[in-house]
């Protein structure tokens, strides 16, 4: 009988912390899926599996020559590196089940994006072209890409000091270059 209940504890107190777990949220101003900024390469495999390395305008002419990039496709997500730098400077999702403690995430609609953050969402002043916003800041670090569509297209962090300058501006030209959620 106390084999049953212990079992049964143990069995329960996993169910608890399968659902806080996944309840967390996967975009966060430092992690997406819990991979956090400023890594290596090998940690990122490590946590999310099978990746293909891909290098500037060799492999795509829509990202910076001098960046590196790991391409976790059944993730939908890319780590970006600079230069030689084994240290992530960001990293981008398209992954419409990854969502921020706000609730919004790719594929989410501008309208909720802006319901969710209010004030505190402001349009990328690098991303933008006269009243046409191609992304959108939160905080520092957590770029929004709509490219001017009504939904988001992919989500970024990134570390602004490791960015060439100016920073914005490279961040969210590697975002609005990713794969669309749709």
């Amino acid at each position: 009988m106390r084999k049953l209940i212990v079992i049964g504890s143990c069995a329960a107190g996993l169910a608890l912390a399968a659902a806080a777990w996944s309840s967390a949220p996967a975009i966060t101003p430092t992690s997406i899926a819990g991979a956090k900024l400023g890594q290596g390469a090998a940690a990122y495999r490590k946590l999310l599996g099978a990746a293909q390395a891909l290098t500037g305008t060799n492999a795509d002419p829509s990202h910076p020559e001098d960046y590196s990039r790991l391409y976790f496709a059944k993730r939908e997500m890319e780590v970006y590196f600079k230069g030689k730098t084994n240290k992530a400077i960001e990293i981008t999702t398209w992954n419409r089940a990854y969502r921020t403690p706000a609730g919004v995430g790719p594929c989410s609609t501008v309208a909720q994006l802006k319901k969710a953050y209010g004030a505190s969402l402001k349009a990328s002043p690098d991303n933008s072209h006269g009243k046409t916003v191609f992304a959108y800041l939160v905080g520092r670090n957590m770029l929004f890409a709509t490219n001017a569509n009504p939904y988001v297209t992919a989500v970024a962090i990134f570390t602004p000091s490791a960015h060439r300058e100016p920073a914005l501006g490279y961040a969210g030209f590697v975002v609005l270059n990713e794969v669309d959620c749709i």
